[in-house]
């Protein structure tokens, strides 16, 4: 009864203070009317996708929109999944596409997030389910694998334990504990404690946070990529299908953009991941999917001048990707045939 009444409680509560999250809902809350598309995932969405370039380079193609990067670091799924359903709680009347990173269920935070508000704000019932979902799933594929008995009972120990940690940060969030206190402490004018890690910028109109740096990389730094970008050009199968947690973690993405009436575009940005998340499922359904994981039909994202490291880009291969992605974008708009009118709101 507790837990439901706080529950219920929390529904009628301002968004908590989630450093980036917040800032970047707070924007579309004022502004969420101006846009016609949204991109949404982790570092590579938020350093890498320039909605000024993307704008630019898909009206020169004859597609008139203006977009939004609601990208935040380290986002993963299912957090993804409570985040876009905040956007979609805010302004959007003219929105139409969503580019969603695609991504498998993760089943804890990044290290750097732990014990922060980023790691508790998005636990609801629906991201409990499908952890719980991954939780079951990954015990059954322990039993069915080849590893001997305690092996298999090891890795089921150590799901059991991620699938606590998250029901204990439920639970954290269903009570507000220290909510209380920030709400009183903003009403007093004092300033909202920050957390490590937060990464507190001014949020651009465009929402776009550049990237970390941009030189090219160099020494050692160069040589390790190389070492990896040889490694991942080697794989002759770069994609992993995932599993059933994770595909319906995103067809309940799917489901809610399409309440909105609002296309669905997924993005599999460019790195140097030996397996990148691309589902059996997708194919299926003709999901629309912008893949840019494979270095031989985009060389220009792989080479060492324009990454940053082995996962992002730096500036000047985020240029590229920008156009890139604004090209394919514009593409399937105009094989759909659903080119925008020229707004004259800009």
């Amino acid at each position: 009864m507790l837990a439901a009444g706080c529950a219920v409680f929390t529904r009628f509560l301002p968004f908590p203070e989630v450093p980036r999250v917040r800032e970047k809902l707070e924007y579309l809350a004022k502004h969420g009317d101006d846009f016609d598309v949204i991109f949404i995932g982790s570092s590579q969405v938020n350093w890498q996708v320039m909605p000024s370039i993307f704008d630019r380079v898909a009206g020169e193609q004859g597609v008139p929109v203006r977009s939004f990067n609601a990208g935040v670091w380290a986002m993963m799924s299912p957090e993804d999944g409570n985040f876009l359903d905040e956007v979609l709680r805010r302004p959007h009347r003219r929105l139409r596409w969503i580019i969603l990173e695609l991504m498998p269920l993760a089943s804890r935070n990044y290290t750097s997030l732990e014990g922060t508000r980023r790691a508790i704000y998005w636990h609801d019932w629906t991201r409990m389910r499908l952890l719980t979902n991954r939780f079951v799933s990954e015990c059954a594929e322990a039993a069915r694998g080849p590893k001997p008995f305690l092996g298999a009972t090891g890795d089921c120990f150590q799901s059991l334990g991620d699938w606590l940690g998250n029901w204990s940060l439920f639970l954290n969030k269903s009570v507000n504990l220290g909510h209380g206190a920030i709400l009183l402490g903003r009403e007093l004018g004092r300033p909202v404690p920050g957390e490590e890690g937060s990464q507190k910028k001014r949020v651009l109109r465009d929402g776009n946070d550049f990237p970390k740096g941009g030189p090219a990389l160099s020494g050692l730094s160069r040589f390790n990529y190389e070492q990896q970008f040889a490694n991942y050009l080697a794989t002759e199968q770069r994609f992993d299908a995932g599993d059933s947690a994770s595909w319906a973690a995103v067809q309940g993405k799917l489901d809610r953009l399409a309440q909105e009436n609002i296309t669905p575009i997924m993005m599999i940005p460019a790195t140097v991941a030996l397996k990148r998340y691309l589902p059996r499922e997708a194919e299926e359904q003709s999901l629309k999917v912008l893949d840019f994981s494979d270095p031989r039909k985009y060389p220009e994202f792989y080479m060492a001048d324009h990454r940053l490291d082995w996962v992002h880009l730096n500036y000047a291969g985020s240029e590229l990707f920008t156009e890139a992605m604004a090209q394919r974008f514009v593409e399937m708009i105009k094989a759909d045939g659903t080119v925008p009118k020229q707004s004259t709101g800009r």
